[in-house]
């Protein structure tokens, strides 16, 4: 397992935030870029709606849903959702917002693992996440090494 940090320095602080997958990372930076939203709220914003429901409400427009977040008000979350509209709608649309399991689930490490290992080959993230839960679906990859070959073939 690994874990996805970020080194946030002003200067009176240095602080580290980390994050589980990619995704919550890339989010964040994401959020933090936006004037008015610092990591502390990006934490909560992210607490409140997780990385994939964030961005599936952001490339819908729905600026409620990201008000629903406890310390979110109605400025912030459309400010949010303006700024990040076509960020998120490219992410989802070109797939690359990985659908997570429960964090114990091995199956989802081992997608998301397999996913960013073809992603780093030059495949599209589009194709790679067909082939990849096609791979999982049919059930044979007990490692990821076999989930990679098993999704190579699948492309090939």
């Amino acid at each position: 397992m690994s874990l996805h940090i970020h080194n946030h320095v002003r200067e009176d602080a240095f602080l580290l935030f980390g994050f589980r997958t990619r995704l919550e990372k890339d989010v964040f930076l994401m959020l933090i870029s936006i004037s008015g939203i610092g990591p502390k709220l990006a934490v909560n914003i992210l607490s409140g709606i997780g990385a994939e429901d964030l961005l599936d409400a952001v490339a819908a427009g729905e600026a409620a849903r990201v008000q629903a977040v406890p310390g979110v008000g109605k400025k912030t979350a459309e400010r949010i959702t303006l700024e990040l509209k076509d960020k998120a709608a490219r992410l989802v649309g070109e797939g690359e917002v990985v659908r997570h399991a429960p964090p114990g689930e091995a199956g989802a490490r081992l997608g998301e693992d397999a996913l960013s290992a073809l992603l780093n080959l030059g495949y599209s993230a589009k194709a790679a996440r067909k082939a990849v839960d096609k791979g999982l679906a049919e059930g044979e990859a007990s490692s990821l090494e076999a989930l990679i070959r098993k999704a190579l073939r699948i492309l090939a």
